[in-house]
């Protein structure tokens, strides 16, 4: 069985027509994947929907829940990242509520947010 709070938003998250799937792997989190509104292209979006528990002492009664989404665009080429990743750091140290990102491999954009949450009692 995933994580309370995966097996939550399964129950709830159809009432307002989100699609959900279900991750599961062998000593992998609790992950859902959430389909949301396509982007202005008309491309699917996902939201995964990760929670990270067991965080040892440092964190004994809370859960992390972390958010990621793909963003609709793709990163500039490779001779102009340098310049982007500074705008995406300045937007970041304005930002309260999560980080924009991009993975150096390939260029994906990606916005992540977390969230820690009591576990349960």
């Amino acid at each position: 069985m995933a994580h309370p709070i995966i097996e939550h938003a399964i129950a709830e998250l159809p009432r307002f027509a989100y699609e959900t799937q279900r991750l599961e792997a062998e000593g992998q989190p609790s992950q859902l994947l959430v389909r949301v509104n396509p982007d202005r292209a008309g491309r699917d979006r996902w939201v995964l929907i990760t929670v990270f528990e067991g965080l040892g002492e440092n964190l004994p009664d809370a859960d992390l829940v972390q958010f990621f989404c793909r963003l609709p665009v793709d990163a500039p080429d490779p001779s102009r990242r340098g310049d982007f990743t500074r705008l995406l750091l300045a937007v970041n140290n304005v930002s309260s509520v999560g980080q924009f990102c991009i993975r150096e491999a390939d260029g994906l954009l990606y916005f992540r947010a977390i969230g820690m949450f009591p576990r349960a009692q």
